[in-house]
């Protein structure tokens, strides 16, 4: 390697060496999201069918609650209960919280469906125990609901099943598994994995204060949990029933949903709860094609990376067989206008930009150098020419007279 390579490639190393170190890889909220809510989806349980409700009666005078015997209301009954799920395997694996699908849980919708229609609660209670008498009024038509008949069908939806999908449940629901799973008949699905414990901060979605036209749209609310303790300092409330709850990386420590039914605010369901539902059916939590190829995507775009970044990021829509587009497009367009502003780093505009801006005020004085070393090489070599042609001439001369006398 001569004098002027080896200058330019000390250059080279010393911009390298000095350049700053990047922080800490840490994704943004918008980023998170964007990374975790493809995997998360509203199950739906429909159920319809025939119902035989009891008369229930109250004496203000004993008060006790009665059931009227031989007395009944037949009717037919459409109802949905809906709570929030997520991917927990790219084969189609879904879990869900398992109260949704609790025959008491039907049993007290309907009931407080039909309760004006058949709980005579009388009128001399004092406002004050109103409420109270008809909760205690409502559980007693709740438990002696009968079904006549009973049709079950059971929907995901979500944004990448927008239309919903049909799901069949693995695991029978009962109060000693507090999550239940399901089956979809889809594969190659955005999925987030299940770990035992985090150090990161933690997030949940929720539908809570999103509007009812948004909602039919599938869209959630993230929630910062703050920085993960004890996951069971969490308390959790109805709208976010069902979500997991995970960190920046996208990997899940727990989900909401309640442990004992009736309990408001419970801690949540743990990962290890999870894990062993998943265990008895052999099965485990498994990260999706998607969510690995999208996190190193972030990564390189947090490097400014772009060129490398888009590549990935239109991978990321081949390792899935659902429409992820509304999560990934927007950042394809941002490194497009990185790109085009020769602010990527694996441009070779951007290359030389990006060591201009780590090197600062050095870097033209840099370039100077290197031209300056061009120019003083240059320069020598020249002169060796010019020297070697001065002596050379000289010689020419000699063997010119050396021929003549010859001759």
């Amino acid at each position: 390697m001569n004098t002027l390579n080896k200058k330019i490639f000390s250059i080279f190393i010393f911009a390298l060496v000095i350049a700053p170190a990047h922080d800490a890889f840490a994704l943004t909220e918008e980023k998170i999201r964007d990374l975790t809510r493809p995997a998360v989806v509203e199950v739906r349980y429909e159920i319809s069918g025939a119902v035989q409700i009891p008369i229930v009666a109250y004496d203000a005078g004993t008060n006790r609650f009665s059931v009227v015997p031989e007395e009944a209301l037949l009717t037919g009954f459409d109802e949905t209960l809906s709570s929030l799920g997520f991917v927990v395997n790219p084969d189609g694996i879904v879990a869900a919280d398992a109260v949704l699908f609790y025959e008491e849980t039907l049993r007290e919708k309907i009931a407080e469906k039909f309760l004006n229609q058949v709980f005579d609660i009388g009128s001399s209670i004092p406002n004050s125990l109103l409420e109270t008498i008809k909760i205690q009024g409502r559980s007693l038509v709740a438990k002696n609901i009968s079904f006549a008949e009973k049709k079950e069908t059971i929907r995901v939806f979500g944004p990448i099943f927008p239309q919903g999908v049909n799901a069949s449940i693995i695991t029978t629901p009962s109060f000693t598994s507090v999550p239940i799973l399901l089956s979809l008949p889809k594969k190659n699905l955005p999925s987030l994995e299940v770990e035992d414990s985090s150090k990161g901060g933690l997030y949940m979605y929720t539908s809570e204060g999103v509007s009812s036209s948004l909602k039919q749209n599938f869209s959630l609310k993230i929630v910062s949990l703050g920085k993960a303790g004890s996951i069971k300092s969490i308390l959790i409330t109805a709208p976010s029933y069902g979500s997991p709850i995970f960190d920046e990386n996208g990997k899940v420590f727990g989900m909401s949903g309640i442990v004992l039914r009736k309990e408001i605010g419970n801690p949540p369901i743990s990962s290890s709860e999870i894990e062993k539902i998943l265990k008895e059916k052999k099965l485990e939590s498994r990260e999706g094609g998607y969510n690995k190829v999208v996190k190193d995507a972030f990564s390189l775009m947090e490097e400014a990376r772009c060129k490398g970044a888009n590549k990935l990021f239109r991978k990321a829509k081949e390792e899935t067989s659902v429409p992820v587009e509304s999560f990934l497009d927007h950042y394809i367009s941002q490194c497009n206008s990185l790109i085009e502003d020769g602010k990527s780093k694996d441009t070779i505009f951007g290359f030389f930009r990006s060591i201009s801006n780590a090197l600062g005020i050095l870097f033209p004085l840099l370039i100077g150098i290197a031209f300056f070393a061009v120019f003083a090489f240059t320069r020598g070599v020249r002169r060796i020419l010019q020297k070697k042609e001065s002596q050379k001439i000289p010689q020419d001369k000699n063997n010119r007279n050396d021929n003549t006398f010859s001759t």
